[in-house]
């Protein structure tokens, strides 16, 4: 990319969102969270494949012997819609609520319940219309 492009916002709707990620360090206990694999692979000197390679593995190995990396899936909503996020947590039994700046956030880190709990609704009521791209590995 060029220096130009770089630190640009992209236009709403383009290209692939970014995945948010965990990284926990086990050396200093400070658990830091990134926008995407590439902030998050920036910050800790390393290529952004290495990265992706090791969440695919999914593996409990620490990432480089010192770090813990998860994926953060979340459900955006308006603030205004702060309980049923709270809801979502208690019907699903996992995941946490977070808010910032009018919206809040339903996350869940943990990728056995993404694949024991969320991943099955997704297979049960399919998506439609434009959301069903993010989601076309159910």
């Amino acid at each position: 990319m060029s220096e130009a492009r770089k630190g640009r916002l992209r236009t709403e709707g383009s290209g692939r969102p970014s995945q948010k990620v965990e990284v926990f360090d086990l050396t200093t206990d400070i658990k830091t969270t990134y926008d995407s694999i590439s902030d998050a692979a920036r910050a800790l000197g390393v290529i952004k494949s290495g990265i992706s390679m090791y969440l695919n593995r999914n593996t409990d190995k620490p990432f480089k012997g010192r770090y813990i990396i998860k994926k953060i899936n979340n459900l955006t909503q308006h603030i205004r819609d702060e309980q049923l996020m709270k809801n979502l947590i208690v019907y699903l039994d996992c995941g946490n609520v977070s808010k910032n700046r009018g919206a809040i956030y339903f996350q869940v880190t943990n990728f056995s319940d993404l694949t024991n709990k969320i991943i099955p609704i997704f297979q049960k009521y399919p998506l439609r219309g434009k959301t069903f791209r993010l989601f076309w590995f159910c």
